[in-house]
């Protein structure tokens, strides 16, 4: 694995069995606006010869992304890829600057999953796995009540997974954004349950997540995507990784795996859940003490890698939440007082799911075998 990095825009590197996977990490330079910043990131694959797999997108109003989309639309075409997009933190105070993420592919053939009009998600296929990310996902109608909305959204993962030969029983992890979370996680999480059951996903893997706060561009309740694998040979091996500092979520009933483990050929990853400073009993820790939250998430999830003979340095993506947008200068803070500086963060101003918990981590990394 190698870093690239210039300026605010980072890429690492994952070197693959014939290919390269490649996850970019870019906030815009002061001065800097989305449209230029956008071009400049999809250049810069368009020269590595690489494939679009998903752009996540923060802290963006639609009108910003509206304008950014039409010139990159211009210039390089129409995303055949899912987008993400959250606008939660765009008129934020203290402001926070926007952020992107985009993962991609070179020497693969990247195929949309469409559901109606929309690009939902992509399939590509290595000689030991079948692979399917989606994203962006949003209800059918968003006048529905939050609840029906969640269905709309599950059911929507389910078709796109069924139009690739998959079902929920291949999903690795999963992405929530719930406008107003707080006020309706209890009927999302019955939501969630329900759907699990239909699809009798106990009996399988239960996928990693995040499920956090975030208005998104479109008005709905919320807004989703996941990550499916189907083995193609016997190198491929998924497990569920418990976390040596918390206890399972499901013992609190939260239907999440704190970690997932990827393993093949050439390759093992570990997709690390939305973390948060939550005790091994299941409640939250120092409440109203954000520094504190900070150094105790960073703790659980350095623990998760350490079990897995990983560290810091093996990080792919990861982004961190923030309750309010003036915690966000803190984090830095804390990455270069532990020599993490380099780490490819992006940062949103979102809700945690939540009153007392203030901050919030994900994180993939990965290692050559």
């Amino acid at each position: 694995m190698s870093l690239s990095q210039e300026n605010c825009t980072q890429i690492k590197v994952i070197q693959r069995n014939g290919y390269q996977e490649l996850y970019v990490t870019a906030t815009p330079l002061p001065g800097q606006d989305l449209e230029e910043l956008m071009l400049e990131v999809f250049q810069e694959l368009a020269e590595r010869r690489a494939s679009v797999v998903s752009l996540e997108l923060f802290g963006v109003s639609r009108e910003t992304g509206d304008e950014a989309f039409k010139r990159l639309a211009t210039e390089r075409g129409e995303a055949a890829w899912p987008v993400l997009w959250i606008s939660e933190g765009a008129d934020a105070e203290p402001p926070v600057a926007p952020a992107l993420q985009i993962s991609a592919v070179t020497h693969i053939e990247v195929c949309p999953i469409r559901h109606g009009e929309r690009v939902i998600g992509v399939r590509y296929e290595d000689a030991s796995a079948e692979y399917c990310r989606l994203g962006g996902i949003l209800p059918t109608d968003t006048a529905l009540p939050e609840g029906e909305q969640a269905i709309s959204v599950f059911e929507q993962m389910e078709a796109g997974l069924e139009s690739v030969g998959m079902d929920f029983h291949d999903v690795l992890r999963t992405w929530f954004y719930n406008d107003k979370i707080t006020a309706w996680y209890e009927t999302f999480n019955k939501v969630r349950d329900d759907m699990f059951n239909r699809w009798r996903v106990w009996d399988g893997l239960v996928p990693a997540s995040t499920a956090v706060g975030g208005r998104n561009a479109f008005g709905a309740a919320l807004t989703s995507g996941l990550i499916a694998v189907k083995a193609k040979d016997a190198s491929v091996h998924r497990r569920p990784l418990p976390s040596p500092l918390q206890c399972p979520a499901l013992d609190y009933g939260s239907s999440f795996s704190r970690a997932v483990e990827l393993e093949t050929g050439d390759h093992r990853r570990i997709y690390i859940s939305g973390t948060a400073s939550i005790a091994p009993e299941g409640h939250t820790v120092f409440v109203d003490d954000i520094e504190g939250q900070i150094a105790r998430t960073m703790d659980v999830i350095h623990a998760i890698l350490e079990s897995r003979e990983m560290d810091w340095k093996d990080a792919s993506r990861l982004i961190a939440y923030f309750k309010d947008s003036a915690y966000v200068e803190l984090f830095p803070k804390y990455c270069e007082a532990h020599g993490l500086s380099e780490l490819p963060a992006a940062y949103v101003k979102d809700d945690i799911c939540r009153d007392d918990l203030l901050f919030e981590v994900e994180l993939d990394a990965s290692v050559a075998q």
